[in-house]
């Protein structure tokens, strides 16, 4: 059984874990020590509106100040902003 679990994704993670269409598990983002569930549930709401074209855009959208630096940090920690911005 080939499985695969992607890293998480600022942009395609949801709040769980959950299964793509491609039958990938997506890492749920509020899994990730440090983060605020309050700070996803608003990044969540938000990428319903917008896209991000890179961090500065990003901070620019999203109401940092929910997560927080800690929230942030463990979002980076975890590589969730590498490659998809």
């Amino acid at each position: 059984m080939n499985i695969s679990v992607l890293s998480p994704n600022i942009l395609t993670s949801g709040t769980n874990f959950f299964v793509n269409p491609k039958k990938q598990i997506e890492y749920g983002l509020t899994s990730l020590k440090g983060v605020a569930e309050s700070f996803i549930y608003h990044l969540s709401d938000i990428r319903e509106k917008h896209t991000f074209k890179n961090l500065l855009d990003f901070s620019k959208k999203v109401n940092v100040k929910l997560g927080g630096k800690k929230s942030l940090e463990s979002l980076s920690k975890a590589g969730a902003f590498v490659s998809h911005m």
